[in-house]
């Protein structure tokens, strides 16, 4: 893994030449990992250059997305023999792309309207390798002046490795979604997306589909 990181760095001759445009290729093709860093420097622009925010920020929904037989063959390992009776149609393009899932439009066989968002294959064990080698890169990191910034790296990589923790577990999102759901599906002018939880797993969400 260290080696197509190297390789994929010198592709870009990201270390020759950095700019925003490259940095942000260098994390598409490094993959979900270094996406979600880039999705996490996209949202501190009180500590990272502007320009950097305001171009990593297309990573948090519009990164490449997976071929949509990937994405059937996920949903029907997911539901076995029961993905045709849950599932009247799934939308082959995605609505949105990021580093962890990207979600599809869908109709049940009940006629409900809902959104499907679907965790990439292999993600887990690759999150983690990643994770570690940028704690063994830390030191190098802490000393580096490419993009003008003093910050506590071995902090962002525990920030990141939370985060990546947390969203990885679709149980966790669902819960969540259920929870605000419940406590606000009486109030005038709020609403949200019910959760399906007996279609929801650890890896695929099943939400009502909300236009907008």
């Amino acid at each position: 893994r260290l080696l197509e990181i190297v390789s994929i760095l010198n592709k870009h001759q990201l270390l020759r030449h950095p700019t925003p445009e490259k940095a942000k290729a260098v994390l598409e093709d490094l993959g979900p990992t270094f996406i979600k860093l880039g999705q996490m420097v996209s949202s501190h622009s009180d500590v990272f250059p502007a320009e950097y925010c305001e171009t990593f920020a297309s990573l948090r929904n519009d990164t490449n997305p997976m071929p949509f037989d990937q994405i059937e063959d996920i949903l029907r390992a997911s539901f076995g023999n029961r993905y045709d009776e849950v599932f009247e149609s799934v939308d082959s393009q995605a609505l949105g792309s990021a580093s962890i899932a990207q979600v599809h439009h869908a109709m049940l066989t009940s006629g409900e309207e809902v959104a499907v968002k679907v965790q990439r294959p292999g993600i887990k064990p690759k999150l983690s390798q990643d994770i570690k080698l940028l704690r063994r890169a830390s030191e190098i990191l802490e000393g580096s002046d490419q993009i003008g910034i003093e910050f506590d790296v071995s902090e962002f990589i525990n920030e990141l490795e939370r985060t990546v923790n947390e969203e990885i577990d679709f149980r966790i999102e669902a819960n969540n979604l259920s929870e605000f759901y419940r406590n606000n599906e009486r109030r005038k002018g709020i609403s949200s997306p019910r959760v399906f939880e007996e279609l929801s797993s650890e890896n695929v969400l099943v939400m009502e589909y909300i236009d907008g």
